[in-house]
């Protein structure tokens, strides 16, 4: 995983590798979620394939991330 990730040289400096791990399972849970929501069929080794690529291209934005770790962070202090 780190290997795809470590293409992005943007998130590797702004996160840990321990916080990229916990960022891709967060990121994996939402996607799970939105799918679910949709009403299509998920793959899980599937989505987490496609959620390590977006991540290793740079294809979540800034902003959610940062919604992502806020959100998860306001269901931690509950």
């Amino acid at each position: 995983m780190f290997l795809e990730v470590d293409m992005n040289k943007e998130l590797m400096n702004k996160y840990s590798k321990y916080e990229v791990v916990n960022l891709a399972f967060l990121i994996l849970k939402n996607e799970e979620k939105e799918k679910e929501k949709e009403g299509k069929r998920i793959i899980l080794t599937d989505l987490v394939d496609e959620v390590i690529n977006k991540l290793s291209l740079g294809k979540y934005s800034e902003e959610y991330i940062d919604a992502l770790l806020s959100q998860n962070d306001s269901t931690c202090q509950n």
